[in-house]
């Protein structure tokens, strides 16, 4: 079976399209894009001997997270680097891993897991020491068993590296929100000895504070609790 024959869920209305069909409607909505270096690939990827890990423009990133990721793809703020992974013998894009400084400040579940003592030891310099795996994504034609658990673990060692070399502080906390509702678990990261810490209270926070709670932006809906998985470094 090749990639074409098989189907894969996007976010749009949870339609179902095969591949050949998000190619098509990818040519039309990125058809003046410059970036145009990763094709589908015509079969399945089975087996990968080794990896390497390359840091890529966030643009280049975000062109394919559009392309292939089921979430939408927005502007990554704060501090932020853009992974790339490829098969070191083919060259073949396998994977992306973006990772920018953590979205909440604030997190109940971390805080007690960190036994934070008050709000000032809470806050201070958390997003500077800590990472957030905001977007992790396997080809879809990639279908190498374990292959996402140790790509996780080999991303982190250069993450720490790459995190101090650009912003100059080194990292203690790296974590990633994972949406049950969609049927997620976070098995990858789990298997690469992150721990199920919480779930999050449903608020997602927006540059001066938390919407989806009472009080800010009239907007008293919750989004999605995620479950928090959570790694000292």
């Amino acid at each position: 079976m090749t990639i074409s024959d098989s189907k894969i869920k996007t976010c749009v209305g949870r339609n179902i399209y095969s591949i050949n069909e998000l190619e098509k409607i990818y040519k039309k909505l990125y058809s003046n894009s410059k970036f145009h270096t990763h094709k589908i690939q015509n079969k399945l990827i089975k087996s990968v001997r080794k990896f390497e890990i390359q840091t890529i423009k966030e643009q280049e990133a975000k062109t394919i997270l559009n392309k292939y990721h089921y979430l939408p793809t927005h502007n990554f703020v704060g501090r932020r680097i853009c992974y790339r992974i490829i098969d070191s013998d083919t060259s073949e894009l396998l994977a992306l891993s973006i990772w920018a400084n953590t979205p909440a400040p604030s997190l109940e579940a971390r805080d007690k897991y960190l036994k934070f003592k008050n709000h000032k030891e809470r806050v201070s310099g958390i997003c500077k020491i800590c990472a957030n795996n905001v977007r992790f994504l396997i080809l879809p034609y990639v279908q190498v068993p374990n292959l996402a658990s140790m790509i996780i673990s080999k991303v982190i060692k250069q993450l720490k590296s790459d995190w101090y070399y650009k912003y100059g502080d080194k990292l203690e906390y790296v974590e990633t929100f994972v949406d049950p509702s969609l049927g997620f678990k976070g098995t990858c990261y789990l298997a690469s000895n992150w721990k199920k810490i919480g779930m999050t209270k449903g608020y997602s926070f927006h540059g001066t504070g938390y919407t989806g709670m009472k009080g800010f932006y009239k907007m008293p809906k919750c989004n999605t609790k995620k479950i928090i998985l959570f790694k000292v470094l």
